[in-house]
Parts: C-alpha cells; structure tokens; sequence
C-alpha cells in the first residue's frame, strides 16, 4: 500500500558530519547513513534546474516492509568566493519513488513529471536553502532537512529512488569513494544507468524499515496439485504463509464466461451475443487468437473443438498411481513466499527445496520453462529443451551462477526434485551454496563439488509454473525474454509443484518418489485433504466421458 504524500521542510541546514549518525539532526533511526564527500561533482547551472538523473538505491528492504522516511541529508557543493558555479539560493524538491512499475521490478523505469506517468511516487519535500558561511568548509559541505511529516508506505519492491530539483544552481558531490550503500545515478527519463565516471551518488536517508511479524511456519509444504484443485480453488494448498497464489491460466479456450470450464454454459454465451462485441461477451483470452471482429461461426466451432476441457484432466497411469488429475495450463503468481522470512532471515536467503511432476508431450520440444521465481537480476528457473533438463540459478552477488543439466530418456511421467543448499550471508558471498539435481529420486546433477555464493535465489516479482511469470533470470540455458517477449510456455501435463523451507537429503527425495509411484498411493499424501479427494475424485468419474482434442 502506497500513499503518496506531500510535506514541507523550513530549509537545508548546514552541519551534518560525513557519514556519522547525527541524532540530534536527523532522529535516531536511519534507513542508511552514507552523506560523505568527495569524488567528483555533478552541476545543474539553469534555473529551475535538476539534475534529469534520480539516485536508486535497491535491496534495502524485503517486499511488504512498512517503510518511514524522515529526512534526508547530501553532499552538498555550497558556495565559495566565486559563487557562480556552486549552489545558489533557492528552493529544493526531494520527490522519492517506489521501484514496483515499468518492465524491470526492483530498478527504476522512468518518470515524466509533465505526464505524471511512470514509477509510482511515494511523496515529495520541499526545503529553501541558504548560504550559510559559517561552516566549517564551504565548499563542500553535507546539508540536511527533516521532514515535517515521515514518508510511509509498504514496499512493493526491494528499494527505492529519489529526484532532487532546485529553483536555482545546485551542485553536489559524487561518485563517492568507500561508501557501502552507493546508489546508481540513472537517468529520470527512462532509468538508464548515468554514463561517466560520475556514476554513483551517496547521501543519508534517515528513517525505518520496520519489518511485518514474519507469517507463521507452514504446517505442511507449499503445494498444488492437480487432483484437488478446482475453478474456484487455484491457490496454495495451506493456508499459512497465503501470500504465494499461483492463479492457473484462465480462462480456458472456449471458456466465453471464465468459469473454468469450456461447457454448454459457454454455448449460451455465444448464442446470446452472436453478431455482438466479443471484447464484451467473452471473457479475456477465451477466444481463438487467430479470430477477430464480431462474435461469428469461428467462435461457435472453436467452442466445440474445445468441449469437455475442465481446470484439470484425468491421468489414468498405473506407473504414477499418486496422480489422478494433472494441468494442461501454466499459472502465474506473485512470488512473495520467497521473500517471507523465515526464522528471522529471507527464504531466498536460506535453503529450499521443489519438486514437480510433469508429462512433457514430446522430448522435441524447445525453450520450455517448468517453473521460475525471481527476474532478470535474481532467479532460478527449472527448463527443459528437448531432453535437456537444466536448473540455473542466479543470486545476489554477480559471477556466481550455478547451472545443472541431465537428459531424459523419455517423456513419461517425470519427477524432478531441486535441492538449494544456501548459507545466509547477509553482505558477502558465501562460498559453500551448491545445488542437487533429481530426476525420478535418483541424483542426476549437483553442484557440491564447485559450490558458489547463491545467496538469494529469488527476488519479489512474478513466479510460474509451467511457462515464464515475466522475465526469467538473464544468463541461463534459455535466451530471449528480457524484453517479455516469450514466455517458454511447458507443452505437457504438470500434476503437482512443491516448495518447502528446508534442504530434502536423498531418502526424503526418494520417499516422495515412492509415494506417487507404490501401488498404494493415494493422490494427495495429505491427510487434512483426504474429505475434499473423495468429493473430487467422484465429480471427476462422472466426467471421464470428455476426450481432449
């Protein structure tokens, strides 16, 4: 949640000590402190002035953090003898934005202020300065303001960014040597990094990131699976941590009211609105993409090419007696579970652990995504590309990806098991992170032998199963989406994905093997959802009729 505010401030005030907490200036509470001199110097020399640049600063702070900013104190290049290329008199605007809009997630995108349009604003502050002669360096001096009122909101990204604009000359400092939270200086068009050596702005913001009560352990592994999920039941099967809600693509293709299922209610819809607007009778992306116009013939025969097609489809496979229903469709969810702390520390920052069951329809098939969390800066994606199954990962610190490939032999039903050993470091990589690679509880691939940092294995944006949720981590087997421009989407059947909070060893791996594969299995090794099976598996039986085109 954001609300965007506006708060007054009397005026710049010299005196804030480089890169020492200033309590009696700027409060006690800071979201970093790093106002210090030196470097190079960046200069606006219009009136009114700013500098077409903002400083963005991520990775402060999970998403969903309640966030309170206070003041702010920079590097200021104050007056001197001469006067007409330092900072002049006049009137400041601080104008901070949220990262959460535009095409990358947790990095600014741009902003016009004439339009108003882009990155969402957070609030703005305003400040006079004066020349203050007394200080103790007149050239280079840090100046801060207290805000009237705090800046609140609750992240929607790991960071944010700040515009500054003044009604006269300004000049600061940059490209500050030593400091730990450096922001990159990009540009407030379009949030392209700032060319030079001058690429880096460092200043105090004061403040607090206060973290929600992490959400309550999980009682059982975060899981969907095919054979109890309905139209209206899409979502993670626990209900502690909610926050991850993989939403299966939907409608289905000749699903005109959206319901999940392609029936004779959608039959109905068409009659009703023959010759009519289909962007207003038919729910989105029902239709045949290959149709358009008014609603006609073509409608009518794709709804009866696509008769009988439910949320899921039966599997009828004495080899995987465990899997009773499996999905034809992708889905895609907010990947916040990954950043929800657990025991006080990022999942994405400790061990995790995935299993899925999948059907591909053929071992020819190219760039296909099985199931990715994170974006192009972090992520991990599990892909398969003919027969080559690949996991990469991509964490924190750059240089350290880790990739693991294996081939299948055939395209039956395939568990594949994913195990991240990570050890949280929270500044530094830590050089012992490796990965383990199953197919069908056999390891096929790891990464023990030549372990890297894969510190953070996710970020907050869009997660998916069965094709890419936005844009997959840059560097891996699969190219060409950083633009969103493909969505690897997996041609098969996808029964059950499973994330838990723990590194699996072989034996916990193996014995979710046996449990789909014995003679004995049940569909979902669940006892709390045994009353719910029963129901479905009998609604299924009635419609074992339906045949997939």
């Amino acid at each position: 949640m954001v609300t965007a505010s506006t708060s007054s401030a009397l005026d710049l005030v010299q005196g804030y000590e480089k890169g020492v907490n200033r309590l009696d200036q700027l409060g006690a509470a800071f979201v970093f402190d790093e106002a210090m001199t030196g470097g190079g110097d960046a200069t606006a020399t219009s009136a009114p002035s700013s500098f077409g640049w903002v400083a963005q600063y991520t990775d402060l702070w999970d998403v969903g953090t309640a966030v309170s900013l206070t003041g702010v104190a920079i590097p200021l290049h104050a007056q001197g003898s001469a006067g007409s290329s330092s900072t002049q008199n006049g009137d400041w605007t601080f104008t901070f934005f949220e990262l959460d809009g535009g095409a990358n997630p947790n990095a600014f995108d741009g902003y016009d202020f004439a339009t108003t349009t882009g990155e969402t604003v957070l609030g703005s502050v305003t400040a006079t300065y004066t020349f203050n002669p007394l200080g103790p360096d007149n050239q280079t001096d840090e100046y801060f303001v207290a805000f009237d009122s705090p800046i609140n909101f609750t992240s929607a990204s790991s960071g944010l960014a700040f515009h500054m604009q003044s009604t006269n000359t300004m000049r600061v400092k940059v490209n500050t040597p030593g400091a730990t939270r450096r922001a990159d200086r990009v540009s407030l068009a379009n949030g392209t990094p700032v060319a030079g050596t001058n690429s880096s702005f460092a200043a105090t913001i004061a403040g607090t990131p206060v973290a929600f009560p992490p959400p309550p352990p999980p009682t059982v592994s975060h899981r969907v699976n095919a054979a109890i999920e309905t139209p209206g039941n899409r979502v993670w099967e626990t209900l502690a941590p909610s926050q991850e809600q993989y939403a299966f693509t939907f409608p289905q293709s000749g699903d005109y009211n959206g319901d999940g299922l392609t029936d004779i209610a959608d039959y109905t819809v068409w009659r009703d609105n023959l010759a009519g607007d289909a962007d207003l009778a038919f729910a989105a992306g029902s239709r045949s993409t290959s149709n358009s116009g008014a609603v006609n013939q073509v409608d009518y025969n794709y709804w009866v090419s696509n008769f009988g097609e439910p949320a899921s489809m039966p599997v009828n496979d004495p080899s995987v007696p465990g899997i009773t229903r499996a999905f034809r469709q992708g889905a895609i969810g907010q990947a916040n579970v990954y950043e929800n702390q657990v025991n006080g520390v990022q999942a994405s920052r400790q061990d995790g652990s995935f299993e899925i069951w999948f059907k591909p329809d053929s071992l020819a098939g190219a760039g296909q995504v099985l199931f990715e969390i994170g974006g192009s800066g972090m992520g991990s994606y599990l892909s398969l590309d003919g027969d080559t199954l690949s996991f990469y990962v991509k964490g924190q610190f750059s240089g350290n990806e880790q990739t693991l490939t294996t081939s299948l032999s055939n395209s039956d039903w395939t568990q594949v098991a994913v195990v991240i050993h990570n050890t949280f470091s929270p500044d530094l990589p830590s050089p012992d992170d490796y990965v383990d690679l199953y197919v069908d509880g056999v390891l096929a691939a790891t990464t023990a032998l030549s372990p890297t940092d894969i510190n953070r294995w996710a970020g907050g944006n869009q997660g998916a199963i069965g094709l890419d949720g936005g844009v997959i981590a840059e560097g891996g087997p699969l190219t060409g989406d950083t633009i969103n421009v493909v969505e690897f989407p997996f041609l098969g059947e996808i029964a059950i994905f499973e994330y838990a909070t723990t590194a699996w060893n072989s034996s916990e791996v193996l014995s979710r093997y046996n449990a789909i594969t014995s003679a004995t299995s049940v569909a979902v090794p669940e006892p709390a959802a045994a009353m719910m099976m029963t129901l479905l598996l009998g609604m299924a039986a009635s419609r074992r009729g339906y045949v997939r085109s």
